[in-house]
C-alpha cells in the first residue's frame, strides 16, 4: 500500500513453504552472508497482479511529507 500516490498493488499467487534443508542450494547462496541462517523461505509462484484503484484509498501523509 502507497497511501501517499494512492497506489496499491494486488498479487495473487501460490506459496510454499520451506525449511531450509528443503530449499535449493542457490536460494540460499543467494541470501546475505552477514545475516542469520533463516529456519525457513516463503516462496511465492506469482500468477497475476494487478494495480488497483485509488478512489478509496485515503490519503496518508507522513510527518517529514507535511514539515
Amino acid at each position: 500500500m502507497d497511501y501517499l500516490n494512492q497506489a496499491r498493488l494486488k498479487i495473487q499467487g501460490r506459496a510454499t513453504l520451506l525449511s531450509h534443508s528443503g530449499a535449493q542450494d542457490g536460494l540460499i547462496a543467494a541470501l546475505p552472508q552477514d545475516q542469520p541462517t533463516p529456519e525457513r523461505i516463503l516462496c511465492i509462484d506469482v500468477i497475476a497482479l494487478d494495480w488497483n484503484c485509488p478512489k478509496y484509498i485515503p490519503k496518508h501523509y507522513s510527518g517529514d511529507v507535511i514539515r
